[in-house]
């Protein structure tokens, strides 16, 4: 068999061509489901029409096998497949995303008289330790005193608070999944909380300890099983004392003799990056003489000073993120950093259309239809996102033919190695070599991406349930048998006439 990378190098004649041929082989390729997917699914309840899927050659684009391909559907975490190949395609794979400190006043002796800056772009790893570095530069500049405010600098994205007034996704809005990202996004807004359960109840760590900031749980001790500590969890709260302290009240039931930690964002954004700054500000000597608050509007630019800068790691790198972690946040800072903000008349468009003016006009210039595309977060985690198999499909296997091919397929989730895939087809002929990005949802199961044939051939699949009871631990097996079919054969004896192993 060819070495799996060798397929994918570019070759641009073939895809418009390709790309008709397999539109018109759509009507010819029967709708029919392998018999192991059809009973499974019938076993679950859900009607034929919950599954939609294409599965097609990478280097000719034949469609092999497919049902309702061309149907829009909810893809969940395998939109983030689209936005991954937008991101590479038009910022590169050495992309960076980065963060700025600034100064808008003058620096005498060890004092800045002005405010200090904290001006965000979107950056995707300024974590706690990313500021400390930050703030160190700074004195090593030598400023200690700072005789004004920290301004928060949110404006390169439009609105730049775009989690303001957005009700909560789910039951769970405080886990960080469900985070909504700004342009600052300090530490993903995330306190880490280590739990630790024994005869005098459950304690509680918080990481990092903000000055401020304390903890109060609030659980009953029950007998289950440390690894479904979730099933009890119940929604934090948070109370503000007279004097500004916080208190986070944590309850629900927990299981006895259980450690482990959780990430929350409950915090206050402003609460957080005030109580964060001055906790390692004071640890390196410094001093502030005012407040830590977001900034009316930006500041002259020619009084500002740049004191320290931080930059992301390279989109190639991030890319594992968003694709063999699945993360929402930073696949949401990805998307928006898609915006044009050059063009004259797209620079007053709110920043998350302005990305999908970027992402259309990429599948127009790859020749992929959008109509019926929707678009949200680029993320999958949506009730409203849709894209069709066929263009999800179409997607991946432009991928296949790009310069970078390499960096996307590296960020994909390996059968029966890492990922979502870790534990998923481990079987002699995909373990290790299929390439798949999952998408969960609680009424969403898909999975699109690379997969060999029993012939030495790599398809593209796409594959995507949709249906109330669509939930993954029966959705997954589906999915499963409908990839080991067609990594099998199934569509070659479909499209030959066969009858072998086809469903009703």
């Amino acid at each position: 068999m060819p070495d799996f990378f060798t397929l994918f190098w570019p070759r641009p004649r073939l895809q418009l061509v390709a790309s008709v041929l397999a539109t018109l082989l759509l009507s010819s390729v029967s709708a029919q489901t392998p018999a192991e997917v059809s009973r499974l699914m019938a076993a679950a309840g859900l009607p034929a029409d919950a599954l939609a899927f294409v599965a097609l050659r990478v280097d000719n684009g034949e469609v092999v096998a497919s049902r309702t391909p061309a149907r829009p559907m909810q893809p969940a975490s395998t939109m983030k497949l689209l936005t991954a190949a937008v991101a590479l395609d038009r910022l590169g794979p050495a992309w960076r995303s980065r963060s700025d400190l600034v100064a808008d006043g003058m620096v005498t002796g060890d004092v800045l008289h002005g405010n200090l800056l904290l001006r965000g772009y979107g950056d995707s790893d300024l974590d706690a330790d990313a500021l400390r570095r930050m703030l160190q530069r700074v004195r090593d500049r030598g400023i200690r005193e700072i005789r004004g405010d920290l301004l928060l600098v949110r404006d390169w994205f439009s609105p730049p608070r775009p989690d303001l007034g957005v009700p909560p996704f789910d039951d769970t809005p405080e886990f960080r999944y469900n985070a909504i990202p700004d342009a600052i996004f300090l530490n993903s807004n995330l306190l880490q909380i280590d739990l630790v359960a024994d005869a005098a109840g459950v304690r509680l760590r918080g990481v990092p300890a903000l000055p401020g900031v304390s903890l109060r749980g609030e659980f009953t001790l029950v007998e289950r099983r440390c690894e479904d500590w979730e099933d009890g969890w119940q929604l934090p709260r948070v109370v503000r004392a007279a004097n500004g302290d916080i208190e986070v009240r944590l309850g629900g039931e927990f299981p006895k003799d259980c450690v482990t930690s959780t990430q929350i964002n409950v915090l206050d954004r402003t609460d957080f990056a005030d109580r964060l700054f001055r906790a390692q500000w004071r640890e390196l000597g410094g001093s502030l003489s005012g407040t830590v608050r977001e900034a009316p509007a930006p500041t002259s630019a020619a009084k500002q000073q740049t004191l320290a800068e931080h930059r992301s790691r390279p989109l190639s790198e991030v890319l594992r993120d968003i694709n063999k972690r699945s993360d929402n946040p930073i696949t949401r800072l990805t998307f928006l950093a898609l915006a044009d903000r050059v063009a004259p008349e797209r620079t007053a468009m709110a920043t998350a259309a302005n990305a999908e003016v970027t992402v259309r006009q990429w599948l127009r210039d790859e020749r992929i239809g959008d109509s019926g595309l929707i678009l949200d977060n680029g993320s999958g985690l949506s009730r409203s996102e849709k894209i069709s198999p066929l263009q999800l499909a179409h997607v991946v296997r432009a991928a296949a033919r790009k310069p970078w091919a390499p960096e996307f397929m590296a960020s994909l989730p390996v059968a029966g190695i890492d990922g979502g895939m870790q534990r998923r087809l481990a079987s002699p002929a995909l373990t290790g070599r299929a390439r798949l990005k999952t998408g969960t949802l609680r009424d969403v199961t898909a999975l699109a991406g690379y997969l060999p044939d029993q012939d030495g051939n790599v398809l593209v699949v796409a594959a995507m349930l949709n249906h109330d009871n669509a939930k993954s631990k029966i959705s997954r097996p589906i999915l499963d048998a409908l990839m080991l079919a067609l990594a099998s054969g199934y569509g070659d004896q479909n499209r030959a006439g066969g009858s072998r192993g086809v469903g009703p």
